[in-house]
C-alpha cells in the first residue's frame, strides 16, 4: 500500500525520528506533500517548535516544570532563547528559525500574500517577490533544512543531492506544479 509516509521516504530519503507521535507525522505530510502554502508554513512551524521543545526537554531534569501547564506556556521565542542557551547552535540556524517565526506571525496578523511574506522573511538578500511556486520551494527548503538540523528528521540514504534526484525524477516537491 502506497502511503504519504512511504512517498516521503522514497522521494526525500527522510523520516521522522523514532518515537515521534502520529500527530506529528500528519503535520510532516502537510509540509512535504501539501499544496497550500499557508498550511505548509504553519505545519512546519509547529514541527520546529516541537523539535525545539524535545531538544530542550532532553537537557532538563524536570521538563514538566518548564513545559507543564502549572507554570504557564512558553512562547516560540522563549523556547528558541532557551534552545540557543542550551545548545549554542550556529548563528545561521538561529537566524533561520527567527525568520521562520516572524513569517508565521506575519501570516497570522497581516493581509499580504503568502508569497510576498515568504520573499520578505526567508530571502534576506533579494528584493524580488517570489512566485507562489517559488515561495513553496523556499518554504520547503528552509523547513527541510531546519527540521533535519533540529533532529526531527532522520536521513535514510542519499546518493545524489536530494534536490537534484527529486527534481529530475518526480517534479519535486510538487509533481505537475512546475
Amino acid at each position: 500500500m502506497v502511503t504519504t509516509t512511504n512517498i516521503i521516504k522514497s522521494r526525500y530519503k527522510v523520516t521522522l525520528v523514532t518515537g515521534t507521535d502520529k500527530a506529528l507525522q500528519a503535520k510532516l505530510e502537510q509540509v512535504f506533500v501539501g499544496e497550500n502554502l499557508l498550511q505548509m508554513i504553519l505545519h512546519a512551524h509547529l514541527l520546529m517548535e516541537r523539535a525545539i521543545t524535545n531538544l530542550i526537554s532532553k537537557k532538563l531534569k524536570k521538563p514538566d516544570a518548564v513545559f507543564g501547564s502549572e507554570f504557564g506556556r512558553l512562547s516560540f521565542q522563549n523556547k528558541l532563547g532557551l534552545y540557543v542557551a542550551l545548545y549554542d547552535p550556529p548563528s545561521e540556524r538561529v537566524q533561520s528559525l527567527v525568520s521562520f517565526n516572524k513569517l508565521r506571525n506575519a501570516l497570522a496578523h497581516r493581509m499580504e500574500s503568502e508569497a510576498e511574506m515568504v520573499s520578505r522573511f526567508l530571502r534576506k538578500n533579494s528584493d524580488e517577490i517570489l512566485s507562489p511556486v517559488e515561495a513553496r520551494w523556499q518554504v520547503f527548503g528552509t523547513a527541510f533544512e531546519l527540521l533535519a538540523e533540529l533532529k526531527l528528521l532522520r536521513r535514510l540514504r542519499v546518493r545524489k543531492s536530494t534536490t537534484q534526484t527529486a527534481r529530475q525524477n518526480e517534479g519535486w516537491p510538487f509533481p505537475g506544479k512546475d
